[in-house]
């Protein structure tokens, strides 16, 4: 006790008067010091394992699934956090199911359509060409349809749009506040020109041609007489009048209809395309969802609900409307006659926009389970930090070099902090035993010796420093 005691006193000089080479008065001081820097040398070498006993390996990966810093990816001594992926303007991208990953692998799903963005945030908040993106699903409602289809050739166009707002939204780690609430999509397809993947032809498109083949089996019934069309389809102020022409399927190279001015969405969370192939609407396919009405000026829309696609040409005359270009004539349209009651035109025109509208639902529920609750199917550039535990020798040696210089203060601060105990136990004891033995006669004369005298003191008691180790 008296070397752990002489060690921390010499240090601490200037701080006590108590002589460094004095020995505790009370043993269980000493034993009380070492049991706490020998607790103090455990806890410190163990923080410093915990602390500095590994290597921190960094490395970059390309990751189909986005991870924050808030919510990363850890596989036991690895963890994974991703930085946002930049979505632009005019790109195209395709849809994938929420990922999942077995034998650590991601299993990506991709959808049908390509769609393009046409804009971040419609309506102003986000006025740029690129936006992060950090995996959201999306909540979508189709927008607007169109679809051509050539008698000609057998072969069909179309486009389909969709607003889409972000789910959940996550951390951002890229582009600042320009992260995306709202996305404009279209997909558009020329089946003379584009050349979709397999995964998506083989989905959608060839469903598309199956219903657009059976439309162009109409195409030999497009006889109309004279005086057979409502004048009301013929161009305005055309020189030609039904009852001057006879038109011939010669004259017609194809047909155009445009579905605009609608929001339609989901009205059943399971809902199918299977279901639609087998409904009572009597239609070829019928749509699964329903639509509102959109008021062109505000963006508010209808309180009243339709799941007929043919009632747009009735209720949204401004955004929708058919064409039937006749050769000599111009562009008829009978989506202008009897207020848009289609069922009510001549011939086969029915039961042609009938298989029109048919494939019209069901591009739009096609694009519904394309969009809703998936994400975008992108990429992001994540890091992937290691934890790897250092070898035998480098690791006693950080261990002992931290953890030693740590504890040689603390030790010392124990033996001070036991010094000082020490001096206040004996300055108490002191003062009690003058107390109990002394008699002060305050009348008697005091003698005052000149001499210099030597003080005593406890360190030059012989008998109290045998007397302290008893």
């Amino acid at each position: 006790m008296d070397t752990l005691r002489f060690a921390g006193s010499v240090a601490f000089i200037p701080f006590s008067e108590y002589q460094p080479s004095k020995p505790f008065s009370r043993r269980w001081i000493g034993f009380t010091i070492l049991a706490c820097s020998i607790l103090t040398l455990i806890g410190l070498a163990i923080f410093n394992i915990h602390t500095q006993g590994h290597d921190l390996i960094t490395s970059t990966i390309v990751s189909q699934i986005f991870y924050s810093k808030q919510s990363p990816l850890r596989n036991g001594t690895s963890e994974t956090t991703c930085q946002s992926s930049l979505l632009d303007v005019s790109s195209s991208y395709y849809t994938r199911t929420p990922t999942s990953v077995t034998n650590s692998t991601a299993l990506v799903n991709p959808g049908s359509f390509k769609w393009t963005v046409n804009a971040f945030n419609p309506n102003g908040k986000l006025d740029t060409v690129q936006a992060a993106y950090n995996g959201e699903e999306m909540s979508c409602n189709v927008s607007s349809f169109g679809l051509t289809y050539h008698f000609a050739g057998n072969y069909f166009m179309f486009g389909i749009c969709a607003k889409c707002r972000m789910l959940e939204q996550k951390d951002e780690t890229y582009g600042g506040t320009a992260h995306i609430e709202m996305l404009d999509v279209c997909s558009h397809y020329n089946q003379q020109f584009d050349d979709w993947p397999s995964f998506a032809a083989e989905a959608v498109i060839s469903q598309i041609s199956e219903r657009a083949t059976n439309v162009g089996t109409f195409y030999n019934r497009l006889n109309f007489k004279p005086g057979t069309l409502p004048e009301a389809v013929f161009p305005w102020g055309s020189t030609v009048h039904s009852a001057d022409i006879t038109i011939t399927p010669s004259l017609i190279e194809y047909v155009n209809i445009w579905l605009g001015g609608f929001s339609y969405y989901n009205t059943s969370a399971t809902f199918s395309l299977t279901d639609g192939n087998n409904g009572d609407c009597g239609m070829g396919y019928c749509p699964q969802g329903a639509y509102r009405i959109v008021d062109p000026k505000d963006g508010s829309m209808s309180d009243e609900e339709y799941t007929d696609m043919a009632q747009l040409l009735r209720v949204a005359k401004s955004s929708s409307g058919s064409v039937l270009p006749v050769l000599g004539v111009g562009n008829l349209q009978p989506s202008l006659a009897n207020d848009g009651d289609i069922s009510q035109l001549p011939g086969v025109l029915p039961e042609m926009y009938n298989g029109i509208l048919s494939i019209a639902g069901y591009m739009v529920d096609s694009a519904l389970l394309d969009l809703t609750g998936r994400s975008i199917a992108t990429s992001f550039i994540c890091t992937v930090q290691t934890k790897k535990q250092k070898e035998g020798w480098v690791l006693i040696a950080v261990v002992l070099g931290s953890t030693l210089a740590v504890f040689g203060a603390i030790r010392t601060v124990f033996i001070i902090l036991g010094a000082f105990v020490d001096e206040q136990l004996i300055a108490r004891e002191g003062g009690q035993v003058t107390t109990a033995t002394s008699v002060v006669n305050v009348n008697a004369p005091v003698a005052i010796s000149l001499e210099p005298q030597t003080p005593l003191s406890p360190y030059h008691d012989s008998q109290y420093t045998k007397d302290s180790f008893v």
